[in-house]
């Protein structure tokens, strides 16, 4: 049942050592996702209580046999997002590769605060700054919204192929981000 992939190994024990074995987080809120749901199984195989916001609860088997809770919530909706973080010591932030990504990277961070998350982890974008292209300025104003929050924290700058992987399929929102700011739909 938890069976290793590499990469997604390499990335789990990494956050494990951040939030749970480090900080001693009692319930870790992971950010649904391609990146996100990885995490949220490497966390659980080592034991950890997981709740991760999806945006509808899908029957899941495997992630009921891990333990792993779902918790719907719109990023977009400050207001839905509080239920989440009920409970929620640790929260492993990423936010999809969409237009309003700063919106919904922020949101969740202000819930956090609100709920009185103890810890962050924020998988952001390599070389996220405020003069370079545009997907790095989007994921660099969500790091200002953890920095200013508060809360103990640690932002992770993978590289640009592991973003691509965190696209999402499916006609309506499957979108590319190019480096003039342009965005274009992906059709299947």
């Amino acid at each position: 049942m938890c069976a290793t992939r590499e990469s997604g190994d390499i990335v789990g024990r990494l956050i494990y050592e951040l939030l749970v074995r480090r900080r001693r987080m009692q319930k870790v809120l992971v950010t649904g996702g391609n990146i996100g749901n990885h995490v949220a199984e490497m966390l659980a195989c080592q034991g950890t209580p997981v709740r991760v916001l999806v945006r509808s609860v899908t029957p899941d088997r495997r992630w009921d046999d891990l333990g792993i809770e779902q918790v719907a919530a719109d990023a977009g909706d400050p207001a839905s997002l509080a239920p989440a973080f009920n409970g929620v010591e640790g929260f492993f932030s990423v936010s999809p590769l969409v237009e309003n990504l700063v919106q919904l990277g922020t949101n969740t961070i202000e819930a956090a605060k609100n709920a009185g998350v103890r810890y962050i982890v924020r998988s952001s974008a390599m070389g996220a700054a405020e003069k370079v292209i545009t997907m790095g300025r989007l994921h660099r104003e969500v790091e200002k919204a953890v920095e200013a929050s508060g809360i103990p924290y640690t932002i992770l700058q993978p590289n640009m192929q592991s973003y691509m992987m965190n696209a999402e399929n499916g006609p309506e929102r499957s979108r590319l981000l190019f480096a003039d700011g342009r965005w274009q739909s992906q059709r299947n």
